[in-house]
């Protein structure tokens, strides 16, 4: 019910803002206020001012505080139908409020006057991104990808692979160049999704945007849920957001759900953050926060890698669930090859793998070495810990050992494993296996070496005395043996040293 209709007429000599204010008179609402007499309730015209005000600032307002309010008249709306309002709105001493002085007048003749304050609610953010549509030969399924997503977002980048169908057609038909906003670019031949999502990344940060949202063209998504990924950058900014899709739902392929377990898996592994869904393409990038997105691969495997490089370089990422929609086996139009993609797969995973265990791992570690961290773990895991002193001091030995051992790039998961069969802390193994970090790993080789020689009763071999296959294996042979003996004296010594330590701290501790 349309009570009253409010016009902004300008600002006064003195800034105050003018607003002209005409009653629907013929609202039943005057008419039963008082019997035979129509008046304009007082809260009626305190909702004038609040709407006035929201005109003003340009968004909502709330009311918070009235420290004067007098009502020095009355109106019959269906005498006068036509009243004015001065508001005058400055600046608080207090955080977030503003001060608002209001009068309503009808023909010059004052009817009411307030003083209080009101709290602007903050205006929605408005989240700068585009849509990036990568399609290689899906033209059953590309153009009502396109309008669906048109009227969620106004800019929209498609990229055509080298389709071979008639996606150049569709995406050269009046219906779709006519779209505004919508920008297409083209592969001669096919890249690979990889190539096409970098093309889309270029083209979004030439053209400033800070977020990209990709969907794929083949329908499995719905546009509306762009809305989902959008919304959670909005209430956790610089986010990589990927859409989850329920494993195992109608018309799902068996191998889309085994290859989505098989990458979570290994994804972490290389990060070691778990999340439900790392093979999606319904995501939404933070452009501002990864910097230029780069990548060894170009094709399917692409958003795996660009997935772990994400965590690499402390971005980020989640899971948030979204619809999916899985034709029937008939109607479903997939360019994955089996073979040569779960090949390229397995490659990337076991590079990342090799990189992780010696770059990203230490790495994690070093930084891992706060204080908040190491009051929390040495509580957790040592003084208020339910495991025997021997346990925790046969963890770290284990650790050490294998941390020295000449298993490169295999310390920690097999000092993990071996803590399984063992029944020992796992964290704890975890972390003194970690004693192989880049600055250590110097002294390592050289008391390895050491060891070596000592046993084997010969000089250092650190670097062999000649190119051939002798020295080399002279060489390798002292190392192997003094890394391993090394290995064994630094477990059981550390060991050692941790259990007197908790015998001694540990129990005083606790008496």
């Amino acid at each position: 019910m349309n009570l009253y209709k409010i016009e902004s007429c300008g600002t006064d000599t003195k800034g105050n803002s003018l607003f002209d204010i005409t009653i629907n008179s013929d609202c039943e609402i005057f008419c039963g206020h008082f019997p035979g007499q129509p008046v304009l309730p007082g809260v009626c015209s305190i909702e004038i001012i609040r709407e006035s005000l929201s005109i003003i600032t340009g968004t909502q307002v709330h009311l918070c505080k009235i420290s004067q309010c007098k009502f020095t008249g009355m109106v019959n709306p269906l005498q006068d139908s036509l009243l004015n309002s001065v508001i005058s709105l400055r600046d608080s001493n207090s955080e977030g409020e503003r001060e608002v002085v209001a009068e309503i007048l009808c023909k010059g003749r004052s009817i009411l006057k307030m003083k209080g304050s009101i709290i602007v609610e903050a205006k929605p953010k408005k989240l700068n991104y585009i849509v990036l549509i990568p399609t290689y030969n899906n033209a059953s399924t590309l153009l009502e990808v396109i309008i669906s997503v048109k009227e969620i977002c106004d800019h929209i980048v498609v990229v055509n692979d080298g389709s071979t169908d008639s996606t150049e057609d569709i995406l050269s038909s009046a219906g779709v160049t006519d779209l505004k906003g919508l920008t297409v670019l083209t592969h001669k031949k096919n890249l690979g999704k990889g190539a096409a999502l970098k093309s889309g990344f270029s083209f979004a940060e030439t053209k400033g945007f800070d977020y990209v949202v990709t969907i794929d063209s083949d329908g499995q998504h719905f546009a509306q849920d762009i809305n989902i990924l959008t919304e959670a950058v909005l209430n956790e900014p610089d986010t990589l957001w990927i859409g989850s899709r329920e494993l195992g739902c109608e018309n799902m392929p068996g191998k889309n759900t085994f290859a989505n377990k098989f990458s979570n898996f290994w994804f972490r592994i290389e990060t070691g953050v778990s999340l439900h869904d790392t093979q999606s393409g319904f995501r939404i990038y933070p452009l501002k926060k990864m910097g230029r997105i780069k990548g060894i691969t170009g094709r399917y495997e692409f958003e795996f890698e660009v997935l772990v490089r994400a965590v690499w370089n402390n971005v980020n990422v989640g899971n948030i669930p979204v619809r999916v929609y899985y034709p029937p086996k008939e109607e479903r139009i997939s360019h994955f090859k089996p073979l040569l993609d779960f090949t390229r797969i397995s490659l990337l995973n076991t590079l990342l793998v090799f990189i992780a265990l010696l770059w990203w791992w230490p790495i994690s570690f070093i930084r891992w070495f706060s204080r908040e961290n190491l009051k929390s773990f040495f509580k957790r895991h040592i003084t208020e810990s339910q495991e025997s002193n021997g346990k925790i001091a046969k963890s770290v030995g284990l650790g050490l050992f294998f941390g020295i051992s000449p298993l490169w790039g295999y310390q920690m998961i097999t000092a993990v494993a071996a803590a399984h069969l063992l029944k020992l802390n796992k964290v704890i193994v975890l972390v003194s296996s970690n004693i192989s970090i880049p600055p250590m790993i110097p002294l390592i080789l050289y008391c390895s070496f050491v060891t070596g020689a000592i046993i084997l009763k010969e000089p250092i071999n650190f670097v062999p005395s000649a190119l051939d296959l002798a020295s080399i294996s002279e060489s390798l042979i002292q190392y192997l043996t003094g890394s391993i003996v090394f290995a064994t004296l630094a477990g059981l010594s550390g060991g050692l040293l941790s259990y007197l330590l908790l015998k001694l701290f540990r129990n005083r501790r606790k008496v």
